[in-house]
């Protein structure tokens, strides 16, 4: 099958693919992604990127397995299993995401925690 997404004011349509995904050496599943064939000019040629990753809500998901943070939890047993996860961005060095939780090193300051109340 195929689908057409939104992302913004943008629009990637493609095909339904599955295949292994691993992140680092031993964390593998099988996850479910969209290949793009078609994307909108705006704003997707002013971004260099490889693809398109949701971390959103599972409720905003194309539906069961397609949803990475969930998929990690269910599929591929990530420490914490809490749904957390981290980005660390800087321009001296190469950027991270961390998946379960947070690298405390990381941090510049205290962490201020947030209920999040409604999920989409």
């Amino acid at each position: 099958g195929s689908s057409e997404i939104t992302f913004g004011t943008g629009q990637v349509s493609g095909d339904f693919y599955k295949d292994k995904l691993c992140i680092g050496d031993k964390l593998c599943f099988d996850a479910n992604f969209i290949a793009a064939d078609k994307m909108s000019t705006e704003p997707f040629s002013e971004i260099p990127f490889d693809g398109i990753m949701g971390l959103g809500f599972k409720d905003l998901s194309m539906g069961d397995g397609f949803n990475i943070v969930d998929d990690l939890q269910t599929r591929a047993n990530v420490p914490g299993g809490n749904g957390q996860f981290s980005f660390y961005v800087t321009d001296g060095e190469d950027s991270e995401v961390t998946f379960g939780g947070y690298r405390s090193e990381r941090l510049a300051s205290d962490i201020i925690w947030a209920p999040v109340k409604v999920e989409s």
